[in-house]
């Protein structure tokens, strides 16, 4: 049996309004009506996000490859021929100055850390006990000299008696052959009878007299020749005390000259440790002169550094004192031993335990030019050397 729907109960449906069915858990605005629900945001299903997160990664790891590989380079090429130490100073040869005579000083014309020239005075030592001594002295040398002088006219003299000698020998010569002609006339006569006894005896006595003339002459070269020997060692005798005034003069004007102290070399005064009123003696520290123009440094690498150090390589030198200014220089030597082989007590290892340590040879480097401020550097104060050690053919 077909049966038909209700037309009304459709109308009723249809004029029913329609309701939305409840959300319990849905928030309501301030007048009651529910808020609408959140908008989703897109998920990283997409993808988009995951991309630009590996990209970043990817171009950091290029950035890293990239900065490690320019290091490499830069190693192979540069850094490993570098050798580098911080152990280094600045030296310079520091001039010591010492009394050399004993006496009060009376002036210190310098004062500390004051820069002086070579030739400036810089102590004075009284010096009247030495211009006492350099007096003594002189009149020492003039009294030798007088007596050289008073020998050597003397012997003058002694010389001209001695040709009168001579002189008086050949007279007395040529009188006794005379005589002695004479006498053997007379003595043939007196055999004939043609002349007396007497005139014989006459003959024979002027022959007696012409021999003691000669004997006599001949006596008197003798003595006058020895007395220009004891003339000549007289006077080697006063040239000997000439000299020995001399010398004492010498020193006398030495020691004078030694109170008056002047400065060897250019630079500046350090380590003052006098002043005017005390007594010093030879060997007495007066002060130190540091030639700042002669500056240079000293750098201990390790010996594991150094086998291809060579003299004339370039070196950078970064001064702290400089605010890390880097200078050019260049290796001057490279020491013969370690420095341990050169201090006061060098280690002994033959006995005992034994622990290998890096021994460090002290390497001397020159600048090439100083700063404009190179002046200011002060030895004692650090630097950081690097040697490059590539040979020029790599």
């Amino acid at each position: 049996m077909n049966t038909q729907p209700d037309k009304n109960a459709f109308s009723e449906d249809r004029s029913r309004p329609a309701t939305t069915p409840e959300t319990p858990d849905a928030p309501m605005t301030a007048e009651g009506s529910p808020e609408a629900p959140p908008t989703e945001e897109p998920s990283e299903g997409n993808g988009r996000p995951r991309r630009s997160r590996k990209l970043v990664v990817a171009a950091v790891l290029l950035a890293v490859l990239a900065a490690a590989g320019t290091y490499g380079y830069h190693w192979w090429q540069v850094g490993r021929f570098i050798e580098e130490t911080d152990d280094a100073y600045i030296k310079a040869d520091i001039v010591s100055l010492s009394a050399e005579v004993t006496g009060r000083i009376v002036a210190v014309p310098v004062k500390d850390n004051q820069r002086v020239e070579k030739g400036d005075v810089l102590v004075r030592i009284d010096d009247a006990d030495y211009l006492a001594s350099r007096a003594s002295a002189e009149a020492s040398l003039a009294a030798a000299e007088a007596a050289i002088a008073n020998i050597e006219a003397s012997r003058t003299l002694q010389l001209r008696q001695l040709d009168a000698a001579r002189a008086d020998l050949e007279t007395a010569k040529a009188n006794l052959d005379l005589a002695e002609t004479e006498f053997k006339r007379k003595d043939k006569l007196t055999a004939t009878g043609a002349t007396s006894k007497q005139a014989l005896d006459q003959a024979d006595n002027a022959l007696r007299l012409a021999q003691a003339a000669r004997d006599k002459a001949t006596a008197a070269i003798a003595a006058d020749e020895q007395q220009l020997k004891v003339l000549d060692w007289q006077k080697k005798q006063r040239i000997a005390d000439r000299d020995s005034a001399n010398a004492a003069l010498r020193q006398a004007q030495t020691n004078l000259d030694r109170t008056v102290i002047h400065a060897p070399r250019a630079g500046l005064i350090g380590n003052r440790g006098i002043d005017p009123g005390e007594y010093v003696g030879p060997g007495t520290r007066l002060m130190s002169i540091v030639p700042m123009d002669a500056i240079y440094v000293v750098a201990n690498f390790k010996e594991t550094q150094v086998r291809r150090f060579r003299d004339g390589m370039e070196v950078d030198l970064t001064f702290d004192m400089l605010g890390g200014r880097t200078v050019e220089g260049t290796i001057d030597s490279v020491a013969p031993a370690t420095g341990s082989e050169f201090a006061l007590l060098p280690p002994q290892n033959a006995t005992g335990n034994f622990t290998k340590i890096v021994q460090r040879i002290p390497v001397k480097i020159r600048l090439k030019n100083l700063p404009d401020d190179g002046l200011a550097l002060r030895p004692g104060t650090s630097v950081v050397v690097r040697v490059n050690t590539k040979p020029a053919d790599e």
